[in-house]
This record gives structure tokens, sequence and C-alpha cells, in this order.
């Protein structure tokens, strides 16, 4: 930390603006969390958990390895990943959390599958040197709606027939929806209860993980009552409880949320910019056209209302869904609305001055 981030940070806490809640869903806690030597059980535990759920050979070895990926050629892209190892079949594993949905993710993910997969191929190397890359994704946002379930696994395979290209899936995708496991965690809290001695499955401890890494009260809830006595989940809170009990975490962890809410903002100033040419780029072709005075002004103002409109909604909604984290990140709510530009009264329900502090 640098003598001015720290100068930021005390500043900070004396005006009560650090983070009160660990928000376990950022890069900072995820790597802080799984992505250390000395808690590859953890690390593995996680994995396990999602490929004994997708019916997949257990791991018994989880090694950590660069997360760097320099491009090959000039102009080609970077890729960073939140954590990449190896593990005793030889796989390279990639493991990030991505909490909100974008253009293209499914075709990035392609991206950073086939080109750690082609990398590890050096210079006058057979075909045969290539090793599988296995890629997971942990969502904080539905990928495919209209389906309960939360896990997926996507290999080269016929579709006539089932059969797979390749024994050893060489290039495997796995997604987990984290927002899907709300009602399963419910469910499996209430058999625990009934239950204490009840031991979980593959996919039910997948949930357990899920519902931590996401916030998911339940999730958390079952952290702290049946799996108290859990020598992995146990593991945990006594990292989470490190982890928070140092000041510059809390700061960093902001320090995480105002670039999001930065980058949201650039963002939204990119959207109004490109609706504002593009409508300016259709009343002229509509003009072009020698349609009607009258008709033009009309589809002009049409146009302009329902998109403005739009606009407006879409950008109004990111802003309190971003009110919403700092809040629950213990932020004091007249500061939260001040970075967001909501007025005071527009803040989610629960908004309490001192509440939040």
């Amino acid at each position: 930390m640098t003598s001015a981030e720290r100068e930021d940070m005390e500043r900070l806490r004396e005006q009560g603006d650090l983070p009160d809640v660990i928000d376990r869903s950022t890069d900072l806690y995820f790597r802080f969390l799984l992505g250390t030597p000395a808690r590859m059980g953890l690390l593995r535990d996680l994995i396990n958990s999602i490929f004994g759920a997708l019916e997949y050979p257990l791991l018994r070895t989880v090694t950590l390895a660069d997360t760097e990926r320099e491009p090959e050629v000039r102009g080609a892209k970077y890729a960073r990943l939140d954590l990449t190892a190896t593990d005793d079949l030889g796989r390279s594993l990639h493991i990030e959390m991505q909490r909100d949905a974008y253009t293209h993710f499914e075709k990035r993910c392609l991206y950073y599958l086939c080109r750690n997969y082609t990398r590890r191929l050096n210079v006058r190397e057979g075909y045969g040197k290539l090793t599988p890359v296995v890629s997971i994704s942990l969502l904080g946002f539905e990928l495919f709606g209209g389906d309960e379930r939360g896990l997926w696994d996507f290999a080269l395979i016929n579709p006539a027939t089932g059969r797979r290209l390749m024994k050893s899936d060489d290039l495997l995708l796995i997604y987990v929806e984290l927002e899907k496991f709300a009602r399963p965690l419910k469910a499996l809290r209430q058999k625990l209860k009934k239950n204490p001695g009840y031991v979980m499955t593959p996919e039910e401890r997948a949930l357990v993980w899920g519902g931590y890494i996401n916030n998911e009260s339940d999730g958390l809830a079952l952290m702290g009552e049946s799996l108290a006595a859990d020598s992995v989940f146990s593991e945990v809170s006594e990292v989470e409880q490190q982890f928070w009990s140092e000041p510059e975490n809390r700061y960093y962890q902001l320090r995480e949320l105002m670039t999001q809410l930065d980058i949201k903002a650039i963002q939204e100033t990119r959207l109004a910019e490109a609706t504002d040419r593009a409508m300016a780029k259709g009343m002229a072709r509509g003009m072009a056209k020698g349609m009607a005075k009258g008709m033009a002004e009309g589809v002009a103002k049409g146009m302009a209302e329902g998109m403005a409109e739009g606009v407006a909604k879409g950008i109004a909604e990111e802003r309190r869904r971003l009110a919403e984290r700092l809040l629950a990140s213990g932020m004091a709510a007249e500061r939260v609305a001040e970075l967001t530009g909501l007025p005071r009264e527009e803040l989610p329900c629960g908004a309490d001055t001192d509440e939040h502090r």
C-alpha cells in the first residue's frame, strides 16, 4: 500500500466510510481465499464439488500456476485469469469469478479457452504435447434463462450419438450460475437441520460453496450452523476473519467497488452517445428518402422519446444496483447518494445513515 493510499484509507476510516460488511465475490477476496499455496485444500474441495456434481473424475492434487498470459503475436490481447492451476491428470484449470454479464461473454470464454490450449505447445513440438484445458466460470448472473439448473458443462460431442471427440475432453467449459442456488440452498438448510449427521452430495457441497461466494444468506447460515464442524468450511470461516480484520482489505474492497462505478459511468456515457448518433443517423436517412414532414417529425419524436426513456431506465437501474452493493458493504447512505447520483429518498429500502456506518 502506498503512502497516498494509506492516507486515503485513514481518512475514510475516520469518516466511517470503510465497508463494514465483506463482499465475498470480489476478485480480491476470491484470490485471497483460494489463490494461496497453503490453502490448496480449499481450492481442491471447491473444484471436486463441481466435478463430482457433473460426474467427472475427482482430483487428488492441485498446484497453482501463473495467471498472466502474454500474447504470442503483436497486437493480440493479454489473457488475465483469476486463478490458474494444474491437476494430477495433467490438465490446466482456469477458475474465474464473473459478477456482471456483458455482451459476447461466451465468445470471451472461448477465446481464453482456445488461447490457453494452444499456448502450451512450444515451437517444434508435436500436437501430442497439447494438454487438456478446463475453464470454470462462477457467475453472479443467469447465463441460461428458463432453466433451473445452475451447473453446466460443454465439451466437443457429436449431437446425434453423444460420442465425445476425445476421451480426455481437451476443451471443457463449465459454468456455475450462482444466482440459481438460492432455492436449493434453502431446502438443503432444512434437510441438515432435521438430520445433522447427513453427508452432503458433491452437488450439495457445490451449492454451499456457491452460496458462500455469492453472499447468499442461506449459504452463509449453513457455514455457521450445520457445517461449523466441517474441516473445509471451518477453515473458510477462519480465512474470512483473517482477511476482514485488516483495514487495508476493507479499503481495497471499497476501491474495487468504486472502480466498477467508474466503469459503469463510462459505459453509460458511451451508450448515450451511441444512442444520439443512431437517432441522428436514422432521422437523416428518413429525411433523405423524402418522408413527409409531419411523418418524419412524428417518427423522430417517437424514436427519441422511446429511446431516451429506455436509456434513462437502464441507467437508473444500474445506479440502484450499485447503491445496493455500496449500502450492503456498510457505506453511509449520504455517501452512497453522492457517489451514485441518486437522491437520498430514491436509495433502496433500508438505507439508513446510522445503520450503514
